[in-house]
């Protein structure tokens, strides 16, 4: 099964060149071999919402983030959305069972809107075998992901959700603009595995403290270092 299609992006190609030798996926490798590529792997602007894979499709290939955000996340039997991990520029991601990317129970939607460079399976599999660091980068990015994913679980154990939230919200702000725009009460209590309510209650808190204001579809950080401080709380 293909990926989802959204909307093919007029790039020609000297830019998509450009964008896949500056990504960390290809560091080193020669341009002759991403000249070879440029013909063969699409790039893909999509929207907040779109999907790229809902769990269960049985899709093969690698995504690489130019842009914006995507969540992985998985559906629990109480049909709660539990999300695994948000990806930025740079990142990897996708289902190919050579590298032990198959799971067939994650999905992948966009956050924010992004470029999204996708290499279908056959030309990343070629692509891989033919250089091998390649492949190691990739296992680097899923060892990290699981770091992540084990310290959101020790998070989830023994954390408040005012550090969850505020180690969140620090998350989605990470060019510290000191502004989160786009992102729903609902969407976030779906990354912190909590209800709607729960978020709308705690960024009242800390509202109220003077940490955040709360403007209409934005989220101004007023205080960054008492935002910090809490998200390295324990209490």
């Amino acid at each position: 099964m293909r990926w989802r299609r959204h909307k093919d992006v007029v790039i020609d190609g000297q830019a998509k060149r450009y964008y896949l030798s500056h990504s960390e996926f290809f560091r080193d490798i020669d341009m002759k071999a991403i000249d070879a590529l440029v013909p063969s792997v699409p790039m893909e602007q999509v929207s907040k919402g779109h999907t790229f894979f809902l769990p269960g499709d049985q899709v093969e290939g690698l995504f690489i983030i130019k842009k914006g955000r995507v969540k992985l996340y998985r559906i629990a039997s109480d049909g709660r959305v539990l999300t695994v991990a948000i990806l930025g520029y740079g990142d990897v991601f996708g289902k190919m069972s050579v590298l032990g990317l198959a799971s067939s129970g994650t999905g992948a939607e966009v956050l924010a809107d992004a470029l999204v460079c996708i290499m279908p399976n056959r030309v990343a599999r070629e692509f891989i075998l033919g250089y091998p660091k390649a492949g190691l980068r990739l296992l680097e990015q899923m060892e990290t992901r699981l770091e992540e994913m084990e310290t959101r679980l020790e998070d989830f154990t023994f954390g408040t959700v005012a550090t969850r939230l505020a180690k969140l919200l620090l998350q989605l702000d990470q060019e510290q603009t000191n502004s989160i725009a786009d992102f729903t009460h609902q969407e976030m209590a779906d990354i912190l595995g909590v209800y709607r309510e729960t978020v709308s209650q705690t960024l009242g808190t800390l509202r109220a403290a003077g940490i955040i204001e709360l403007k209409r579809k934005c989220i101004s950080i007023l205080d960054r270092e008492k935002l910090q401080s809490l998200a390295e709380s324990r209490e």
